[in-house]
């Protein structure tokens, strides 16, 4: 077989294939150099014989080979009339019978003289003539011939026979073309064309095995789940599985769900799969959530919880939370079942005093107006205003008095008392003294005896006794 450039410089070149194999590249020592084209990587292919077929091989080029214009990996069958792609040249396999099938006498004749010429080289040559006698071993032979001839004639004469005829003279020349002629060269057969050579037969691709798979449970009647979906109830026969891993599951009511990783195909049945009772709960909430858990005075938790392995009956639960009531449940423990306790919390509340100077005032808490203030029986400050079952927080609590206002922020604490008492400082009487000083102020108490408590602003207070006092005269104020 040889190669025929098609396209490419080379076009119209035919290139014999050895039996040793045919490089084909960018180097120069390649068997087939190709140094016009860059795309062609210095070793790209070659062409490899089995001896029976030929092989073309991409030598991890970069832009690798093609054949009839499908790009090969790795190694391709040859057959005669495949065209052989490397970067921008063109090959077409050919034998010494397709070249005559075109009618292109004269390369078949140049085949054919370069291997009789070929054959003529490997033929017996003479042998040297000896160099002592000058005589070549080819003559040595001849003469031998000729003097077993002469002694087989002289035996006939000797036994009486008719005496033959001369024999014509016999040289060297005659026993050599008594030799067989040589055969002229037989045309190679063709071969056929096999798709791919058995080394390279891939192996077709092994069909995915099925299995099957048998689920039993101790108690029967699980939900039985494969992968995640649940197909039906143990006990139950799963057909027509695929090869590999599968995830089984096991639910049943009051027992430990129970998961199984199998494999298909079973190397042996699988054992039904024993179910675990699970031990009877209860769970614990409440609104809101995230309150404490406390059985005999010792925390267990926060909610939700679930209580485990606690024995049936009621257990006595308390709630505590900050802001909240305290709250006493009863946990209802019911055997192989699961219960639940709720509890609802209550916001613990508080309670607001406010006492007001001067006693009547207009009151306002959280920009909301509460009423008026009424005035105690000395006269001084107002009767304290009680509000219960506020809710702990932060309160704006603010009077008002004749256009003038006090505001105050006080924090509510949860089950307590919280008192604030706001003064308006607006000077309401004169109280003269025995030592002649008349004080200008407010008198915030008076006792039976007629002592008072003057208030001369609103941060600072005397104290009278009745004996230090003359007299009280009031201020008109105008409101």
């Amino acid at each position: 077989m040889e190669l025929r450039s098609i396209e490419g410089v080379l076009s119209g070149k035919l290139f014999p294939l050895s039996k040793n194999g045919v490089t084909i590249g960018r180097d120069l020592k390649s068997s087939i150099s190709l140094t016009d084209d860059d795309d062609i990587s210095r070793n790209h292919a070659r062409i490899v014989y089995d001896g029976l077929n030929y092989y073309v091989e991409d030598l991890k080029s970069t832009n690798g080979v093609r054949v009839n214009g499908a790009q090969i990996q790795g190694r391709q069958l040859l057959a005669p009339g495949d065209r052989v792609g490397i970067g921008s040249h063109v090959f077409l396999t050919v034998t010494e019978e397709s070249v005559v099938a075109e009618g292109d006498l004269s390369k078949l004749e140049a085949l054919r003289r370069e291997r009789e010429a070929k054959q003529e080289s490997a033929r017996r040559e003479p042998a040297a003539a000896d160099p002592k006698t000058g005589i070549s071993a080819g003559e040595i032979g001849l003469w031998i011939g000729i003097a077993v001839v002469a002694l087989g004639v002289m035996g006939w004469l000797l036994s009486g026979s008719r005496a033959p005829s001369a024999p014509e003279p016999l040289d060297r020349e005659v026993i050599l073309a008594a030799e067989p002629p040589a055969q002229p060269p037989v045309a190679e057969r063709p071969r056929q064309r096999i798709l791919e050579p058995p080394a390279l037969v891939e192996e077709t691709t092994k069909e995915p095995e099925t299995g099957y798979l048998w689920v039993d449970s101790v108690p029967r009647g699980a939900v039985v789940s494969l992968n995640g979906s649940p197909i039906g109830i143990s006990p139950i026969f799963i057909e027509e599985l695929t090869e590999g891993e599968h995830e089984l599951e096991l639910n049943l009511e009051n027992h430990v769900t129970r998961a199984k990783l199998v494999r298909v195909p079973l190397r042996r049945p699988l054992a039904p799969l024993n179910l675990t009772r699970s031990p009877q709960t209860c769970e614990i909430t409440s609104k809101p959530s995230g309150v404490t858990v406390i059985e005999a005075d010792r925390i267990i938790g926060r909610t939700p919880m679930t209580l485990l392995g606690y024995e049936p009956g009621q257990h006595e639960l308390r709630l505590v939370e900050s802001g909240y009531e305290p709250q006493t449940i009863m946990a209802q423990v019911k055997s192989l079942r699961a219960t639940q306790a709720h509890a609802v919390m209550t916001a613990a509340t508080g309670t607001l005093k406010v006492t007001a100077v001067p006693a009547t005032c207009s009151l306002r808490v959280n920009g909301e107006v509460w009423g008026t203030t009424e005035p105690s029986p000395d006269g001084g400050h107002s009767l304290p205003w009680i509000s219960e079952n506020l809710r702990p927080g932060t309160y704006t609590v603010e009077i008002e008095h004749a256009g003038i206002t006090e505001t105050r922020k006080v924090r509510l604490a949860p089950r307590g008392l919280t008192d604030v008492e706001l003064i308006i400082f607006r000077p309401t009487v004169a109280v003269k003294l025995i030592d002649g000083r008349t004080l200008i102020g407010m008198v915030r108490e008076r006792n039976a005896h007629g002592d008072i408590v003057l208030a001369l602003s609103a941060s600072r207070d005397t104290r009278l006794l009745a004996s230090q006092i003359v007299s009280i005269a009031p201020i008109p104020v105008n409101e």
